[in-house]
């Protein structure tokens, strides 16, 4: 299949997990894709395994805590591709796991700052990317923690449920400033990649969320090509109408587009405050 041929995308994350798994998708469909993340060495062998799949990507190691790595991410994509058609913000870790009052300050703190700044940094870079040539798709990865607190996750759910209302608050600004760029949270569930498996293996997971421990090892959790499936729909301009909501891989396409309008009248899929 080529839906997505002749689309540009930059995937932050790639070098590993979902991000991963997302680039090699949108190049399998014909995109190409430029791959991003710190680990040079890893980012190449994500270049390798789509290159022998005959996909197009071209590797940019980068920084996303620092806005000028990123903004040269934009810069070089730009020069040689002239658009970017979809970015994705997958980049994350999950590393300040316990009671809150005993997590270190430097563990808590780093996770929040670590989280937020990639997911505005990448935005606000790809935002400014869009504007001038008049259309793009941006996704925000989301998690655990955003439906139901999570006891012994806050800086993750804490990080993950302000991703999804800062993709909530950019939606309303793109829509008032009429400027056509659509934005979503995603939540891709609870997946089997490696740095969850060393997840499981951290004594704070077996001691305060164990129940992630068997979906993980006993691979009952949620396949690696859900999510990046749902991301490649996306970039087709298929839900285009749920800009600003949260969506999730165990979602249905065609639900969805069943129940726009219900979905839209009544705010659903968006944080709420109960009264």
């Amino acid at each position: 299949m080529d839906n997505l041929k002749d689309q540009v995308c930059v995937v932050s994350g790639a070098s590993s997990g979902i991000g991963k798994e997302v680039a090699k998708t949108l190049a399998r469909l014909g995109a190409t894709v430029m791959i991003s993340a710190r680990r040079t060495d890893k980012l190449k062998e994500t270049a390798e395994e789509i290159t022998r799949e005959g996909g197009k990507c071209e590797v940019f190691p980068c920084d996303f805590t620092s806005p000028y790595s990123v903004e040269a991410l934009v810069s070089v994509t730009k020069a040689h591709y002239k658009k970017i058609d979809l970015w994705v913000n997958a980049a994350g870790a999950n590393n300040a796991m316990g009671r809150t009052w005993e997590v270190s300050y430097e563990d808590w703190l780093g996770e929040v700052d670590s989280l937020l700044k990639t997911c505005y940094v990448g935005t606000k870079c790809a935002i400014n990317a869009m504007k001038p040539q008049g259309y793009g798709r941006i996704i925000n990865f989301s998690g655990g923690g955003v439906s139901n607190p999570e006891a012994y996750n806050s800086a993750y759910a804490c990080s993950k449920t302000a991703i999804v209302r800062f993709t909530e608050c950019v939606n309303l600004e793109l829509e008032a400033e009429n400027i056509p760029i659509k934005i979503f949270a995603f939540a891709p569930g609870l997946v089997r990649t490696q740095r969850n498996i060393d997840l499981v293996n951290k004594p704070e997971t077996k001691k305060f969320m164990p129940g992630i421990i068997d979906k993980i090892l006993n691979d009952t959790a949620t396949p690696i090509e859900k999510p990046a499936n749902f991301v490649a729909m996306l970039a087709t301009g298929q839900l285009d109408a749920l800009s600003g909501h949260l969506l999730s891989s165990h979602m249905d396409k065609d639900k969805l587009i069943k129940d726009l309008e219900n979905i839209k009248a009544n705010n659903l899929h968006k944080i709420t405050v109960k009264a």
